[in-house]
């Protein structure tokens, strides 16, 4: 088995690094970006050189599945009343903070008395 992702990655690195030193870059610095070519590179051909597929995972209904565990491990319930609640509790604040236009009228000092 040939690892052609480090092979190229190498090649990579030493085009790269003799091209930042002909550009007249410091020698550690042109050492760092080749490297860091170098790595993308080879991780470039790596993917493309792959023969099997990679496998989409379902991440949202993975997520829902723990967050439901969790809630009945740690005893949680929402009711869909308090979740309405909550809905327009975030929607009043954030109508509060529109700017100019939506803007409430500060108190005045006169009402404090």
């Amino acid at each position: 088995m040939t690892n052609d992702g480090f092979t190229v990655g190498l090649k990579l690195w030493i085009v790269f690094m003799v091209a930042f030193v002909l550009l007249r870059y410091p020698v550690v610095f042109s050492i760092f970006l080749g490297a860091l070519a170098g790595w993308a590179g080879g991780t470039v051909a790596a993917y493309l050189k792959q023969t099997k597929p990679i496998v989409q995972t379902d991440r949202l209904s993975q997520l829902s599945g723990l967050s439901k565990r969790l809630t009945s491990q740690l005893g949680w319930r929402q009711d869909a009343a308090d979740a309405n609640a909550a809905r327009k509790e975030q929607a009043s604040d954030r109508a509060s903070r529109r700017g100019w236009i939506g803007r409430r009228k500060p108190p005045s000092f006169r009402s404090r008395r």
